[in-house]
């Protein structure tokens, strides 16, 4: 009896020796699909002072803010990173200060004008520089193997100069007015700090809420489900799926809080699903009801 206890022991002993070789193994995977921390914030650092030095030329105040997956300490090799530009609107005079003119075109590192969009063309690192001009204006360019995405956010009101301004400026009717869409990465942004909150910092656990992020992504870009523009999962989708199920099992650890992920998932799923099919049958069903009685 002694011997079987000891030689259960040793099993269950083994068992998270292995699981904990797994786990090591899986953290080393992800951490290999991280950029070095130190180069992002150098190009950080020289986009910044760029964007700053146009604000002063063009003599207005400005928000900068730094969002995306960037926020949660997630940078992969892949991904872009965004920045956001938040000024009033009445305090500026057209886009042609942000994205230039048409005949802003940067090429040998020359563009014509001080617009921000020329101010960043002539940056030493900066290539494949691109401005997209939609509702929400963006410069997208590329800063030593780098992906940056700045969007610019134009509000019709003075933005408040207080630690909770994001808030002030989404519960501002005016600012709702000009359209969901406009105001959408403020929205995001304010997502993710509400997120930060409830994440502990700088533990094993954030460690496991990060790794959770990258892996899901990778699996969602593998199986071809991931990009927004399709409907599909994004990187803000993820974070808030993911920060719920992390709440829910905050002492889990890696290879545990994946399964809880999937496994809820596939629950939510499956009960939408039910959902959504009986709806159709009784929307049928009532529908050849209706039809049933036209025709007699």
């Amino acid at each position: 009896m002694i011997i079987q206890i000891m030689s259960n022991q040793n099993l269950s002993n083994k068992l998270i020796l292995m699981t904990k070789v797994k786990i090591s193994q899986l953290e080393y995977l992800l951490e290999t699909q991280l950029r070095d921390p130190e180069l992002v914030k150098n190009c950080l650092t020289s986009i910044r002072s760029t964007i700053f030095e146009w604000a002063r030329n063009i003599q207005r105040k400005i928000k900068l803010l730094v969002g995306g997956s960037y926020m949660f300490g997630i940078d992969t090799i892949e991904a872009d990173v965004d920045l956001m530009i938040v000024l009033n609107e009445n305090d500026f005079d057209g886009m042609m200060k942000f994205i230039g003119t048409e005949k802003s075109i940067c090429k040998d590192k020359k563009c014509p004008d001080q617009s921000l969009y020329c101010l960043l063309c002539k940056l030493d690192n900066v290539k494949n520089i691109q401005k997209v001009n939609t509702r929400i204006p963006l410069i997208e360019l590329n800063y030593s193997n780098i992906d940056f995405d700045i969007a610019l956010i134009l509000l019709p009101t003075e933005i408040p100069n207080t630690p909770n301004w994001i808030e002030k400026v989404l519960e501002d009717e005016k600012n709702l007015a000009i359209g969901d869409r406009k105001i959408l990465p403020l929205a995001s942004y304010k997502a993710n700090e509400f997120i930060l909150e409830k994440i502990p910092k700088e533990d094993l656990r954030t460690k496991n809420f990060r790794f959770a992020i990258i892996a899901m992504k990778i699996w969602a870009k593998n199986s071809s489900i991931y990009g927004n523009k399709f409907g599909f999962l994004s990187g803000s989708i993820l974070s808030i799926f993911i920060s719920k199920i992390y709440l829910l099992y905050p002492n889990a650890n890696l290879h545990v809080l994946l399964q809880r992920i999937f496994l809820t998932f596939l629950t939510w799923l499956g009960n939408f699903t039910n959902y959504f099919i009986k709806k159709c049958r009784l929307w049928v069903h009532s529908h050849y009801i209706q039809l049933t009685f036209i025709r007699t």
